[in-house]
């Protein structure tokens, strides 16, 4: 019973991912690109294209966690829930992004790739916790919001980045810090709450 405790939000993690990311928000990318505004505009406005489709992976990926936590995991309310569902949903981004172009690699580009894509596993950890930790507030909605504007800024950094010059490791230390600041507030959640 208690493996299916957490190996149950651990899958749904998964299934959030695929279906937020890969069945949502990306073919509706490709579309808007293809036969809207998005390709003209990544043309004469990369930034504000940069920051519309960073802010769309928060709205995409935090309000599919958002409903996954309120509509199928009511009763996996535990930090340890939120913590699997987040690594579930990690794993599988980290899997789908680097399987497909892992032969194609420069093995110089790897361990920082590996390194972006832990950090990034961390981040959905974090973020989990704090969509749960909404519901346990009875502030839901505060924190989805929070949670969307937190994923988009963290995002924004890669067309700062490719687009403003930005340095690269920009990305990096934002990403450090908001992941040193998210398990921090993990830990401190597992140490009041029953895993």
């Amino acid at each position: 019973m208690r493996h299916k405790k957490i190996i149950i939000p651990f899958l749904l993690g998964m299934a959030c991912i695929f279906l937020s990311q890969w069945l949502l928000r990306t073919p509706l990318l490709i579309l808007l690109k293809k036969y809207g505004p998005l390709g003209e505009w990544e043309v004469f406005y990369p930034l504000i294209t940069g920051f519309f489709i960073a802010l769309s992976a928060g709205v995409f990926e935090e309000t599919g966690r958002f409903l996954f936590r309120k509509y199928t995991l009511q009763h996996y309310d535990t930090i340890a829930c939120a913590i699997f569902f987040g690594l579930g949903h990690g794993l599988l981004e980290a899997l789908l992004l680097l399987l497909p172009s892992i032969q194609s690699l420069d093995s110089n580009h790897l361990p920082l790739l590996l390194l972006e894509r832990i950090l990034a596993i961390l981040y959905h950890i974090g973020a989990s916790v704090l969509i749960w930790k909404g519901f346990w507030k009875k502030k839901e909605i505060l924190y989805l919001f929070f949670t969307i504007l937190l994923h988009g800024l963290i995002n924004f950094t890669i067309p700062l980045a490719t687009e403003a010059m930005w340095p690269p490791a920009l990305f990096y230390g934002v990403l450090i810090f908001t992941d040193i600041f998210l398990m921090v507030h993990v830990a401190w959640e597992v140490k009041r709450r029953k895993p």
